[in-house]
């Protein structure tokens, strides 16, 4: 993408999907070309020989090896022929270039085009953000959006090299489905379930939180697993309610034994998602509390039975986590 083209990719974004993209950045052609130039952002695009801008994708990055392919999105006209296939394909050799090992996306659940892509390039589906953004519609695409005003979207991510061995310590609660989303891969991780005997903790926890507004959303990062996780977490959960969020991600290093021992579904804290390698070295797991753990799945349209299989775990787990929640 070039300065010159950075209109038209706001001018795709408007035709695609109004103003209802939650990246909001998108909308704003000069904050484009800084990300780009900073390089916090690598964009692709297709333009036709008179200059119209027809297909972009990108990917920002997420972590030190971790970027996401946060919007991939054709003019309608041309959707069919590929173009945004090949646009992908150009920005993944481009980021690989640039040391990133995973590709993250968020395909949609309202068709399986984005999930094809993904599993079509080696990629697993590894988890769900349920209810977690406002509507976004795609015009002349999507017409059916979830009940209730919140949408749900996958998590997947695309390996682009060699991948290292490493452990990942959950606890059992959330074992489970970490095994149904890692079945789908040949990564090379190991499934451990009981923190060593003797593990020594530090007496306070770590952690950091953010709240999208717009999205009512709260992330919370716990970067310190300490003696006190269950109340600290506890405590941001109460803070993130009374600032009315309608959901809550919160981020786990599982590769920390000590992770094991985070269990929190008695406290609202389902399973989201596996994030390999997100926070440097280690992998992240994810888990989310939701306000309201009524899930619309009829308007789902899921790729095959191993993401359908995924998919309703966890849904089954958000009502669960939600039944058995205490203070």
């Amino acid at each position: 993408m070039t300065r010159d083209d950075a209109p038209g990719v706001v001018a795709l974004a408007m035709a695609c999907y109004g103003d209802s993209h939650p990246h909001e950045r998108l909308y704003h052609p000069e904050l484009l070309i800084e990300d780009q130039e900073a390089g916090v952002q690598v964009n692709e695009v297709a333009v036709t020989p008179d200059g119209e801008v027809i297909s972009h994708v990108a990917a920002i990055f997420r972590g030190p090896t971790v970027v996401e392919g946060c919007e991939a999105m054709t003019a309608e006209r041309y959707r069919g022929h590929e173009v945004c296939e090949r646009l992908e394909v150009q920005l993944a050799a481009r980021v690989k270039g640039l040391g990133v090992k995973w590709i993250m996306s968020e395909p949609s659940l309202l068709h399986t085009v984005s999930q094809e892509m993904v599993i079509r390039g080696g990629g697993a589906i590894t988890g769900f953000r349920l209810k977690c953004i406002r509507p976004v519609t795609a015009a002349g695409f999507i017409e059916e959006i979830e009940d209730g005003g919140r949408q749900s979207l996958a998590t997947a991510f695309d390996p682009l090299g060699q991948l290292q061995s490493q452990d990942v310590w959950v606890a059992s609660d959330y074992a489970e489905l970490v095994s149904l989303a890692l079945d789908q891969t040949n990564w090379p991780r190991t499934l451990r379930t009981e923190a060593p005997a003797g593990i020594d903790l530090p007496p306070k926890t770590t952690l950091s939180s953010s709240f999208d507004e717009p999205q009512a959303n709260m992330r919370i990062e716990v970067e310190v697993i300490g003696e006190d996780i269950i109340e600290a977490v506890r405590a941001e959960r109460d803070a993130a309610q009374a600032a009315g969020a309608l959901s809550i991600e919160l981020r786990i290093p599982t590769s920390d034994p000590a992770s094991a021992s985070v269990a929190l579904l008695d406290h609202g804290f389902s399973y989201a998602a596996f994030l390999p390698e997100m926070r440097g070295d280690s992998d992240v797991l994810m888990l989310q509390w939701l306000k309201d753990p009524q899930i619309d799945t009829d308007v789902w349209q899921l790729l095959n039975p191993q993401i359908e299989t995924l998919a309703h775990a966890i849904v089954a787990q958000a009502k669960l986590a939600a039944a058995r929640q205490r203070s």
